[in-house]
C-alpha cells in the first residue's frame, strides 16, 4: 500500500495537472502526450517520496519537455517547480532557485495559482540560503498575486512566520502562525483510511502548528510550545513524514527540558534521532 505521504504528494500533483493541462482543447495525439506526461509526474512524485531523487528529477524534466512542446505554459511551469523541489531536496539549492526564477522570468503569462506557487518557492529557497531581503521580496510578490485569499494562503503565512523566526522576532512569528492556522483547516488523524486531499490538509495544519510551537518557544511559553509540537507530531506520524516527525520531537524535547521534564526530554530526543535516521535512509543517505 502506498504511504499516506505519497498519496498526499501525488494528489497535489494530480490536482495541479488537472488545472494546468486542460486549459484548451487538445488533438488526440496531443492528448495522448499529455496523459503520458501526467503519468510521468505521478511516477516522479512516488520516486521523490521513496527517496529516488534521480528518477524523480528525470521524470519531472521529461514531463516538462512534453508540456513545453505542446505550449502548455502552466503545466510546463509546474513541472519545472517540481524539478526545483527535487533539486533543493538533493542539496542543489542554487540550481533549484535558478529553475524557479526562470519560471518567473518566462515570456508566457502564468495563472495566478502557479505564479503564487513560484514566488513562494523562490521565497522558501531564499530563506534556506539566509537571504532575508530576497525572501521578503518574493513573499510579498506571492502575497500580492494571492490577494486576500487563495489556496496558498496558509503556506504563505507559515513562510512569513519562518522568516520572522529567522530574523529573531518571535512575536511577529506568532502572529503569522496564528494566521496560518486560521487558513489551514483543522484535520483529524484517521490513518491509512484518510483520503489524499485530507492528507494535504493535515500536512498544512501540522506545518502551522509546528511554526507556532517555534514561536511560543521563542517567547518562552514552553507549555504552549509543547502542546503545539505534540499536536503536530500526531498529524506528521499519520502522514509518515519522518523528517517532520523529527522536528516535532526536537521541539518537544526542548520544551520538556525547559519545563524540567528531563526523562521525557531524553525520550523525545532519542526518538527524534531515530526519525532523522529514518529520513536519511529514505533519501538514500548514510
Amino acid at each position: 500500500m502506498m504511504p499516506l505521504a505519497t498519496h498526499a504528494l501525488v494528489a497535489a500533483i494530480a490536482l495541479a495537472l488537472g488545472a494546468c493541462a486542460s486549459s484548451k482543447p487538445e488533438a488526440p495525439a496531443a492528448n495522448a502526450a499529455v496523459q503520458s506526461a501526467k503519468a510521468l509526474e505521478i511516477r516522479a512524485a512516488r520516486a521523490f517520496v521513496q527517496g529516488d531523487l534521480e528518477r524523480a528529477l528525470k521524470d519531472f524534466d521529461t514531463a516538462a519537455a512534453v508540456y513545453a512542446s505542446l505550449a502548455l505554459t502552466d503545466a510546463h511551469a509546474q513541472a519545472q517547480l517540481n524539478s526545483a523541489r527535487v533539486l533543493a531536496d538533493s542539496g542543489q539549492a542554487a540550481q533549484a532557485q535558478a529553475r524557479v526564477l526562470a519560471v518567473l522570468a518566462g515570456p508566457e503569462p502564468l495563472s495566478p495559482s502557479v505564479r503564487t506557487t513560484a514566488h513562494g518557492r523562490a521565497a522558501a529557497l531564499a530563506l534556506q540560503a539566509g537571504d532575508f531581503p530576497q525572501t521578503a521580496s518574493q513573499l510579498a510578490s506571492a502575497q500580492a498575486v494571492c490577494g486576500k485569499a487563495c489556496e496558498q494562503s496558509g503556506a504563505l503565512a507559515v513562510l512569513a512566520a519562518r522568516l520572522h523566526l529567522a530574523q529573531g522576532n518571535a512575536a511577529l512569528a506568532l502572529a503569522a502562525a496564528q494566521q496560518a492556522l486560521a487558513w489551514s483547516p483543522k484535520a483529524e488523524s484517521t490513518g491509512a483510511k484518510e483520503n489524499a486531499a485530507q492528507g494535504q490538509a493535515q500536512a498544512g495544519h501540522a506545518n502551522a502548528l509546528r511554526v507556532r510551537a517555534q514561536a511560543y518557544a521563542g517567547l518562552q511559553n514552553h507549555p504552549a510550545a509543547l502542546a503545539d509540537a505534540q499536536a503536530a507530531l500526531v498529524l506528521d506520524q499519520a502522514l509518515g513524514f519522518a523528517a517532520r516527525v523529527a522536528l516535532d520531537l526536537q521541539l518537544m524535547a526542548a520544551a520538556q527540558q525547559a519545563l524540567g521534564l528531563a526523562d521525557a526530554a531524553k525520550r523525545s530526543a532519542t526518538l527524534a534521532e531515530q526519525s532523522l535516521a529514518a529520513a536519511r535512509s529514505l533519501k538514500g543517505k548514510e
